[in-house]
Formats: C-alpha cells, structure tokens, sequence
C-alpha cells in the first residue's frame, strides 16, 4: 500500500521482476529510485477498515499472477475512468514499476519531481497502450529527478 511519509529520497537501484516483485523492499526502492519523494509503501495482511483506516492510503497495489479471464473490456466500463491515468503492462519486467506509476501518477499532493509531472502531464490525452509505449520508449533518466 502507498501512503505519506516525510523523509529523504535515497539513490537506491531497482530489481523489478522475478519472484521478488511484490515485496515492499522493490516497490519502496523503486519509488526512491524515481525521485518520488513523501511516499512509503506498506505492506499490509488485511484491507479491513480497522487494519487501514489509519494509513490514509494513496492506493493499494495488489500482487498475483494473472491468469486469462473471460471478461469483455465493456464489463468495466465506467465514465470516472476517463480521468484516471493508467497504463498497460506490455513488458514482462514491468509489474512493480507499472502499479506504482499507475497509483502515483493519480495522486495530486505527491512529489513527483518535474519530469514525471511533465509525463503524466504530457501522455494525459493517451490510450493506457500508447501510455505504456511511451514508458518503454522514454530513456530512464528522462523519469528521475
């Protein structure tokens, strides 16, 4: 889970994918490693009211491998998506990176340094697919502080 949390960025490399994508160690890294400053990354063993109440929570990230459903993109729809930045996985060892942009990059208040506000800023009118291959297609360092 992402919440608030005041404190240094520190340089830390990442190591996204492999069976170690859903521990709170990558995620956190990975959001030091873009330069997103005031965010910690909680895991948590229950999404009950009283187990997240007092977290004041940016998101929840959910990690399970996803297996080939039978739904129709129309059994989603709803019109407040529109106004949600999201991006599709089209990587294999993207995961992390992906569901901690996806949450980040809708939330207002976080820091997200200049040049991931300039993305989301300039991907906003983008499908999720075109959203990802810009991702893919922007240099890393054009993503960090």
């Amino acid at each position: 889970m992402l919440g608030t949390k005041h404190g240094p960025a520190l340089d830390v490399l990442d190591t996204v994918g492999g069976p170690f994508a859903s521990a709170t160690g990558v995620f956190s890294s990975l959001v030091r490693t873009l330069g997103i400053r005031g965010v910690e990354v909680v895991e948590i063993y229950d999404i009950e009211p009283w187990a997240v109440n007092h977290l004041s929570p940016h998101g929840l990230i959910f990690c399970f491998l996803w297996h080939k459903d039978h739904h129709r993109p129309t059994d989603f729809e709803d019109p407040a998506a529109e106004r949600v930045w999201f991006a599709n996985q089209l990587s294999d060892d993207a995961c992390a990176s992906l569901a901690i942009l996806n949450v980040l990059l809708n939330c207002p208040n976080c820091d997200l340094g200049q040049q991931l506000t300039d993305f989301r800023d300039d991907t906003a009118q983008m499908s999720p697919v075109v959203r990802s291959f810009a991702l893919l297609t922007r240099p890393a360092s054009h993503l960090l502080r």
